[in-house]
């Protein structure tokens, strides 16, 4: 291995490691990996050869190029540029990881235990700072003795437990621990059974507390769907009970995250102290399960390709109507789920004036809060919460086409390719871009475009390119 090879692994195992807990580093480790890509000017010429018609490579970098293009008609340039800049890893991944063609498995190995134990010691600061609060005792200057239990019981759960770290979005970090179930449950050769059921205990019980709605229904639909290409063909009575005990779980967990979401309890864990929850919790778990079972009896790849590309056509279809015809929405009480309801109807609102181009990066925020005065919607900080009205809301329908080709066309790769860690994380990202503008966010960009592209050209062997 070369001495600027040497340094682009190591600068990936860094990344790797710094991601979940000291995500601000992974800008200079980005620029760095950018520097030693050019510095290796074979792999830029391989790069070209190979995908200079791959439009699942270039993609991003033409939604990058859109979102260039609409800053000359933005009128706020400065935000614009913000977050032009903001938005360099879609230009840059696919081109600086296409080095990793050369790595090989063990190598990979390494990275990918480099994360997993990135998102432990995360997680040990997290409960670590919580203790030292307990120690040191300030908070009882605030709060009431009678408090005292409710404090501790909402500093273990959702955005506060992570308030403390710099990935501090609970939603986020959940994703990041999702992945790590699975590499952990995939690659059992990175720990030995002694330490790594420990450290799955310590995810899935973080998980929950993070309260990851989202992510959960990610991940039911992450190990019902990879269990179900993994095993057809071998439709046995022991691979239904395992697909249904998977099925159980993940559903339970979605299930119980809903009803904890729906309002907050005065115990901040749902404690099952409610019949019509209790009966929601179970009802949800017996449909996941039966349609479990369904989608195992009746699985072909013709029909999730179809699945998937109708559901992106009704669901465009659906936002066009509503460009023509905006439902009103004057009146509603504040929730996580209405919150997202507006933030919808006012891109949906923006839209109607600005169908073809968008508004321009620059003055997407200012134009949702121009619609929330209107509307009275007092969270006026608020973006859109939805990446795909992103995209389109500043530089226009093309970005978004572009954008949901490229999401929809990695997803039937790794279903064809029964790669479970790449599909695992393009299900999280194909349904957390509905509830946040994931690619707004470092913590999100850093995260999802990197694994993305890290294990698009690792599965692709120097012979396929060549």
């Amino acid at each position: 291995m070369s001495r600027v090879n040497k340094i682009y692994f190591y600068s990936l195992c860094l990344y790797a490691f710094f991601l979940p807990s000291l995500n601000n580093l992974t800008t200079p480790m980005l620029i760095l990996m950018t520097v030693l890509t050019l510095l290796d000017y074979q792999s830029i010429g391989r790069l070209w050869v190979a995908n200079k018609n791959n439009l699942v490579v270039l993609s991003l970098p033409i939604v990058f190029l859109l979102n260039g293009v609409s800053l000359f008609y933005s009128s706020d340039f400065e935000a614009g540029t913000k977050y032009l800049i903001r938005s360099l890893p879609l230009l840059l991944f696919p081109f600086v990881l296409f080095k990793t063609i050369d790595i090989n498995n063990e190598q990979k190995n390494i990275i990918f235990k480099l994360f997993v134990l990135g998102c432990v010691v995360t997680i040990l600061y997290s409960y670590s700072y919580i203790i030292y609060e307990a120690i040191e005792g300030s908070y009882k200057k605030i709060h009431v003795k009678e408090n005292y239990l409710k404090y501790f019981l909402n500093r273990i759960t959702y955005h506060d437990l992570v308030s403390k770290n710099i990935v501090d979005h609970s939603i986020y970090f959940a994703a990041y621990i999702l992945f790590s179930i699975i590499i952990l449950k995939n690659r059992k050769e990175l720990f030995s059974n002694k330490i790594r059921k420990p450290i799955m205990l310590l995810f899935l019980v973080t998980f929950i507390l993070l309260t990851p709605l989202v992510i959960a229904i990610s991940g039911l639909f992450i190990f019902s769907i990879n269990f179900v290409i993994q095993n057809n063909g071998y439709q046995t009575n022991e691979n239904r009970l395992k697909l249904l005990k998977e099925n159980t779980f993940w559903s339970f967990i979605v299930f119980y995250l809903f009803v904890w979401k729906i309002q907050p309890h005065l115990e901040f864990i749902y404690m099952f102290n409610n019949l019509k929850y209790n009966l929601i919790i179970i009802g949800g778990m017996i449909f996941s399960m039966l349609c479990g079972q369904i989608i195992f009896t009746f699985y072909s790849f013709k029909l999730i390709k179809w699945v998937v590309i109708s559901l992106f056509s009704i669901l465009g279809i659906t936002v066009i109507a509503l460009v023509l015809i905006p439902v009103e929405l004057y009146s509603f009480k504040l929730s996580n789920y209405t919150a997202r309801l507006v933030n919808n109807y006012a891109s949906i609102r923006i839209l109607k004036d600005n169908f073809l181009f968008g508004v321009g990066i620059g003055d997407v925020q200012d134009n949702l809060v121009k619609v929330y005065r209107e509307i009275g919607f007092r969270k006026i900080q608020f973006n859109e919460h939805n990446q795909y009205f992103r995209f389109w809301l500043g530089s226009g329908v093309l970005s978004i086409v572009v954008y949901v080709f490229w999401i929809v066309k990695i997803f039937l790769n790794s279903i064809l390719q029964k790669d479970t860690l790449k599909m695992s994380v393009i299900i999280t990202l194909l349904l957390f871009c509905f509830t946040e503008s994931v690619l707004v966010r470092q913590m999100g960009i850093s995260f999802f475009i990197f694994f993305i592209f890290f294990l698009n050209y690792s599965k692709t062997t120097i012979k396929q390119y060549n």
